[in-house]
């Protein structure tokens, strides 16, 4: 495939097939620790990353991926 694409497209097929989480918390200040808990998962394999965007809408690429299994 020799098709210059703007976003790397497997990171963008896997982003976009994921389900946005609610009620993220607003970002604190720079260096500040946050946690955010995520109830109600039934028993099964999670994967989670992280993108932002900032004040400009520039957007960040995916954080590493995290994955968790609910027993």
């Amino acid at each position: 495939d020799k098709r210059i694409y703007k976003y790397d497209p497997n990171e963008y097929v896997n982003w976009w097939a994921g389900e946005n989480v609610n009620g993220e918390p607003t970002p604190e200040k720079i260096g500040k620790r946050q946690k955010f808990t995520i109830q109600s998962l039934k028993p099964g394999h999670y994967y989670f990353v992280i993108r932002s965007w900032d004040r400009s809408s520039n957007r960040s690429s995916i954080s590493n991926l995290s994955e968790v299994e609910i027993k």
